[in-house]
């Protein structure tokens, strides 16, 4: 008889409950609206293959946890690290009075050389931990719970020297701060370093694409020989040439004591300087192959190749756009020669003029010609011209436009619409912007520089 007084029990109970539901008030359900995901239709897939080098997550880990912003000290108590990290294993290294690094292994004629800038340009944030979720990896601030930006642009480029340093025998590596700001380190950078070098090669491209740069900083900076040469390697880990925008080998390749050839490589980072900057594993140690083996092409062979400097007939010419806050014009004081080398201010001797006029909001400042990054002079001295008024007040009083111009750009917005038609502001001449490269683009032609809108080009 318990059996059934038990089962009596539960249905009193069931009906109790049942009672009890339907006193309770309904709330209404709402459903989570479905997330966009991440889609990257333009980046090329990578097909699995056999590789000979798995890189060392860990490693590349500890380096993207080092926060170096440009400009920053965490810069030189990372180069610190680095250098105590190559002299631990036996290298020779050396810093310039910038604090830039040079690495040298073993003792040869000639040596390949990788070259990576140790800054980063991405929000300063203090919490960032480096998170995969195959086949990405990527910057979350635990702090505001949300994605951010984790300096892959160049921290890539430094774990393929640190890994290339333990392959080699023979080796140079170069680490320049602050490239993100203007190649401020390139351009301080002893130039004696690379007489020695049979190439340099650097990770710091994005991979929508997978680029081989052999034109950049308005120079050709690799010759068509070798690319010849390294046809088979490229068609391996499916590379095809390509122009770029503006890094430090081109940087380097004004030098007259850098006479090989140069390359800048997609390295598997997209979205470079944003929050949703992000690292393709499979690209990632496509690029680690790939520039392995352009290494080994410099290890029996000097790939000489001497870059062809552009000359201008100009006595003046219009300089940094700088960043979108207005512009800059420079005048050439007295003594300059007619026809000049834009770059002679780095090793012509015959170049008398020691400084040269900046036109700004403000009115004409003389400033060295040494004076490589004026545009974090002038927002340190003018920081109250940053304003959008400002900029729409004075932009047109401080470029100088052709008079052929019928109708110049007078406010940050016509800057925008002309980069975005793919026209220089200054001289109207065709430009090939990159929005995912740099924040800002170069015309070839009269060495303009200008911010890319927020809504970048095709």
């Amino acid at each position: 008889m318990s059996w059934i007084n038990n089962t009596i029990r539960k249905i009193e109970n069931l009906k109790n409950a049942t009672i009890q539901n339907r006193n309770k008030v309904k709330l209404q359900v709402t459903k989570t609206p479905p997330r966009d995901v991440i889609k990257v239709e333009s980046l090329m897939l990578i097909p699995n293959m056999q590789l000979e080098i798995k890189p060392d997550y860990e490693k590349l880990t500890m380096l993207l946890d080092m926060r170096t912003y440009s400009r920053g000290p965490a810069q030189d108590k990372f180069i610190e690290k680095l250098e105590t990290h190559f002299s631990t294993l036996g290298a020779t290294t050396a810093k310039d009075a910038y604090g830039n690094l040079y690495v040298t292994k073993g003792n040869a004629e000639f040596y390949p050389c990788v070259v990576a800038h140790t800054d980063i340009n991405q929000e300063v944030r203090h919490n960032v931990k480096i998170m995969t979720a195959y086949p990405w990896m990527f910057g979350f601030d635990t702090e505001e719970a949300e994605q951010c930006g984790m300096g892959a642009d160049d921290k890539v480029g430094v774990y393929f020297a640190v890994h290339m340093f333990d392959l080699f025998d023979n080796i140079k590596l170069f680490f320049p701060k602050d490239e993100e700001v203007g190649l401020i380190g390139t351009y301080k950078a002893d130039k004696h370093f690379f007489t020695d070098c049979s190439m340099l090669v650097q990770l710091d491209r994005n991979s929508y694409k997978n680029d081989l740069i052999t034109y950049t900083n308005g120079l050709t900076v690799c010759s068509d020989e070798f690319v010849t040469a390294a046809g088979s390697i490229m068609d391996k880990y499916m590379y095809k040439k390509n122009n770029g925008s503006c890094t430090d080998i081109g940087g380097l390749k004004k030098y007259d004591t850098v006479n090989c050839v140069a390359m800048n490589v997609s390295c598997g980072y997209i979205n470079e300087h944003g929050d949703n900057e992000m690292i393709s594993i499979p690209h990632f140690e496509n690029a680690i192959n790939f520039g392995y083996e352009l290494l080994k092409m410099g290890v029996d062979k000097v790939w000489q190749h001497k870059a062809e400097i552009p000359v201008y007939e100009n006595t003046r010419y219009s300089g940094y756009g700088s960043y979108g806050t207005y512009g800059t014009g420079y005048s050439w004081g007295e003594g300059s020669k007619k026809s000049f080398d834009l770059f002679d201010d780095l090793e012509d001797e015959q170049v008398k003029v020691k400084s040269y006029v900046a036109h700004t909001p403000a009115g004409s400042i003389e400033l060295s010609l040494d004076c490589k990054d004026q545009d974090d002079y002038f927002n340190e001295m003018y920081a109250d011209l940053h304003s959008q008024e400002f900029r729409d007040k004075y932009l047109s009083h401080t470029i100088g436009y052709p008079s052929y111009v019928d109708n110049e750009p007078s406010i940050q917005s016509d800057i925008d619409e002309a980069l975005v038609d793919l026209l220089c502001p200054n001289c109207w001449g065709p430009v090939e912007v990159d929005n995912s490269l740099l924040l800002y683009v170069t015309c070839d032609c009269c060495e303009s520089t200008w911010n890319i809108p927020n809504e970048g080009c095709e």
